[in-house]
C-alpha cells in the first residue's frame, strides 16, 4: 500500500487555489446550462431542500451529488445528528468564504485597512451517505403532512392571512384568462384569479408574495428589470411548492423560460 504523503502548507494553498478556479468555472457552465429548462428544474429542486447554502454552493453540490436531499459537513453529522458518514463515501466540495481585514501602507506612507475576501474548501455529505440515528427535520414532517399536494394548496389558501404579511389579499374573477394574479406595491395588495384551480391559486399567491418581498418600493431590487423580477418570483414559487410535493413545473418552467428569454445571459447571472 502506498504511503500517504502529507501536503505542505504551500501545496495545500495551491490545491485550494486550483479548486476555487475550477469551482467558478463549473458554476459558470451550470448557469449557462440553465437555458435548458430541465437543468433549471433540477437546480430549483435542489434549492428547495438546501435553502441554507448560497447559490454558488448549491450549484457545486448539485454538480457533485445525485439528487441531494439534506447535506451537512462531516462533523455536523456527528455532533448535531449523531450520524456518521459511510466508509468510502465521497462528499461534495464547496466554497467557504472568509473575510479578513489587512493593514497596508498606501502610496503616501499611511496605514489603511483593506477588506479581503478569500475562500477555503469545505466538504458536505448528503443524508443518504450517512448512517445513524433517525433525523427529525421539521421540513420532512411537513412534507409528509402535505404528501397529497392538494392539502398544501388548501393550507396556503385557508391560512394566507397568517402566512403573508400584506395589507390585503383579494380573490376575484379576472377577465384575462392567462393572468393568475398580480401584486400592487402602492397598496400592498395581492389579487388572485378566483377562476383558476386551487393549486394554481396557491402557487400564484406565493409568486406574488415573492414580488412583495423582493420588489417592493423600498427594496434594493425594485429597479430590477421586469423579466428578472418574474424569473425570480416564479423560481421562488416553484421551489416552495416543490418542497411540499406540489409540482408546478409544467407551468413554471415555461413561464421562467419566456421571461428569461427577454434578458441577456449576463443579466441572468
Amino acid at each position: 500500500m502506498a504511503k500517504y504523503k502529507k501536503m505542505s502548507k504551500k501545496e495545500r494553498a495551491e490545491k485550494a487555489k486550483e479548486f476555487v478556479k475550477e469551482a467558478f468555472e463549473t458554476i459558470e457552465e451550470r448557469i449557462e446550462s440553465f437555458g435548458n429548462s430541465e437543468d433549471y428544474k433540477e437546480f430549483l429542486r435542489a434549492m428547495s431542500f438546501q435553502h441554507k447554502y448560497s447559490i454558488n454552493n448549491l450549484i457545486l453540490i448539485q454538480s457533485q451529488l445525485k439528487r441531494p436531499r439534506f447535506v451537512q459537513g462531516y462533523k455536523q453529522w456527528q455532533e448535531r445528528f449523531d450520524r456518521h458518514v459511510k466508509k468510502g463515501e465521497k462528499g461534495a466540495k464547496i466554497l467557504i468564504p472568509i473575510k479578513r481585514t489587512l493593514e497596508v501602507e498606501n502610496d503616501e506612507g499611511e496605514i489603511e485597512k483593506v477588506k479581503q475576501l478569500y475562500f477555503k474548501i469545505g466538504t458536505v455529505f448528503d443524508v443518504e451517505q450517512t448512517d445513524g440515528e433517525p433525523i427529525a427535520i421539521l421540513d420532512e414532517k411537513l412534507s409528509k403532512e402535505f404528501e397529497d399536494p392538494t392539502r398544501f394548496s388548501e393550507f396556503i389558501l385557508d391560512n394566507y392571512e397568517e402566512i403573508f404579511d400584506v395589507e390585503e389579499v383579494r380573490f376575484e374573477s379576472l377577465n384575462d384568462d392567462g393572468l393568475g394574479g398580480f401584486y400592487r406595491p402602492g397598496d400592498n395588495l395581492i389579487v388572485i384569479n378566483s377562476d383558476a384551480p386551487k393549486e394554481a391559486q396557491a402557487k400564484t399567491l406565493i409568486h406574488e408574495y415573492a414580488h412583495k418581498l423582493f420588489h417592493n418600493e423600498e427594496s434594493d431590487m425594485d429597479g430590477m428589470s421586469r423579466g428578472l423580477q418574474e424569473v425570480q418570483a416564479e423560481s421562488v414559487a416553484f421551489a416552495v411548492c416543490n418542497r411540499f410535493n406540489l409540482d408546478t413545473s409544467s407551468y413554471s418552467l415555461k413561464y421562467v423560460e419566456r421571461w428569461g428569454s427577454t434578458e441577456g445571459q449576463e443579466s441572468i447571472k
